[in-house]
């Protein structure tokens, strides 16, 4: 009887091998399966390959006018900060004194003769 030892691994060892060779055999076959059908047939594309190719020609067709319209939207949203900058440059200008609202409240002015109508 062997030493259980040895005997664990030895069976490891004869488990892995014999599942590798299984491995080793059987894409051996599905290869020579490849190879024979390969070669009785030409390559066949799927069906909707050229309607996949339309769409494609379509979205390259598609893609001059695409870029056109993000240089515009570029274009407007420059234009939208160098106004936002010149206001606030403008703003920066108005003396303190001019640009403040006075927080007391308005006086009420009481016309007699319009409150009797």
């Amino acid at each position: 009887m062997l030493n259980p030892d040895v005997a664990v691994p030895l069976a490891a060892v004869i488990a892995t091998v014999v599942l590798l060779a299984a491995g080793w055999t059987r894409h051996r076959e599905r290869m020579a399966a490849l190879r024979s059908t390969n070669t009785a047939s030409p390559a066949v594309l799927p069906a909707d390959v050229e309607t996949r190719l339309a769409r494609l020609e379509q979205s390259i067709a598609a893609l001059p006018a695409l870029e056109q319209s993000v240089d515009a939207i570029a274009l407007e949203i420059e234009r939208i900060g160098e106004g936002q900058r010149f206001l606030t440059r403008l703003l920066s200008e108005v003396p303190p004194k001019a640009g403040r609202v006075d927080a007391r409240p308005a006086e009420v002015i009481h016309d007699p003769a319009r409150d009797a109508q």
